[in-house]
């Protein structure tokens, strides 16, 4: 069975054809700053066009396309049918935001309409599965929201799953994606129960503020120093290491660190007690916990797992999946779904 997998991302388009899980094109396609001044769902055209140019003949070969899912609105994570309610809540904004992975299901929806074939989203961004204790917040008007990496969080728990021989469901782990964003998600059964996100009131991350002093927050965003929208930047794209430090890129701090930079060797320290401090929260909530995985990108600094690792390596196992699987996990679920090991779940248009 041949798949397209489709997974756009804010700066580039990721997309792969598939042999049932072998590998057969795999592209990364980086998009230019012009390609990306315009609004997203105007980038359509130009993000399938990437597809259509290396896909050649594949293109009318494929028999299913699938896609990482977006932000729709809070719901289970699993493999959806694309259907028309979707594709008209993401055009008419029904949705939460508009993110690049919208444009994931509007490229597979795309697709599917003009070879006739099945379309699937995974795991959507807005995946929200939160215990209900986990969702009420201290203010009734803003709840905590579930949003985290889901597709890969959930990848990486059940290739732990497999490497320990122990069904999905019989398991606990924590995950921590570390990227440009972080967060920190209790998966238990197979299920994202909680998640500390440096968006929102976890960790801080190389462009996230993390959680904050809400009284001294609340004074600076009426001090007059800052626009609403450059506040908004400081949750995601001008926090973290990024106000700190001047960059978001972990290789850049570490290099600093080794030439005797005393104050990147301090943020970063600290950036990595934050982790440390919400991995030990959810542990807590969590129970017996069967290992923490570290993954995505910021995984791949030796010094910060090394870090992170000191304070809870004595508590459990720690493993480390350096990177996301993120194509693979499309794939991956698609099958299941198809093979039956996984409902296919179908979407409620909110304009129903």
């Amino acid at each position: 069975m041949l798949i397209l997998a489709v997974n756009p991302g804010s700066t580039s388009t990721e997309f792969g054809v598939f042999d049932d899980k072998k590998p057969i094109i795999r592209e990364k396609i980086e998009h230019s700053g012009d390609e990306l001044a315009i609004p997203i769902l105007d980038q359509f055209e130009t993000r399938m066009n990437c597809i259509v140019d290396h896909t050649g003949d594949y293109l009318q070969k494929i028999n299913v396309v699938s896609s990482r899912g977006g932000i729709l609105y809070p719901m289970e994570g699993g493999v959806y049918e694309i259907n028309k309610g979707m594709i008209d809540d993401i055009r008419h904004g029904r949705v939460d935001a508009q993110h690049a992975a919208n444009l994931g299901i509007l490229i597979a929806y795309d697709i599917k309409e003009k070879f006739s074939i099945p379309a699937y989203m995974v795991d959507p961004i807005s995946t929200d599965e939160l215990w209900e204790p986990a969702r009420v917040s201290g203010l009734p008007e803003i709840p905590r929201s579930g949003r985290t990496h889901s597709l890969n969080v959930r990848a990486q728990a059940r290739r732990r799953a497999e490497e320990m021989k122990k069904p999905l469901r019989d398991t606990a782990f924590i995950v921590v994606h570390i990227g440009g964003g972080l967060t920190v998600n209790l998966v238990k059964r197979g299920k994202i129960c909680d998640v500390a996100d440096a968006r929102q009131d976890g960790p801080f991350s190389p462009e996230a503020c993390g959680g904050l002093s809400i009284p001294d927050y609340t004074k600076l965003c009426f001090s007059g120093r800052y626009t609403e929208q450059e506040m908004m930047r400081f949750s995601y794209g001008e926090g973290g290491l990024k106000r700190w430090l001047d960059t978001s890129s972990i290789k850049e701090v570490e290099e600093r660190i080794k030439q005797g930079d005393k104050k990147a060797d301090s943020i970063f320290r600290a950036m990595a007690y934050s982790i440390a401090r919400c991995i030990g929260g959810l542990m807590v909530c969590g129970g017996k916990i069967d290992s923490v995985i570290l993954t995505g990108g910021g995984s791949k600094s030796k010094l910060l797992v090394s870090l992170v690792s000191e304070y809870i390596s004595s508590y459990t196992t720690i493993v480390v999946y350096p990177g996301s699987i993120e194509l693979e996990a499309i794939v991956e679920s698609t099958l299941r779904a198809l093979g039956g090991e996984e409902k296919i779940k179908r979407y409620t248009s909110r304009g129903t």
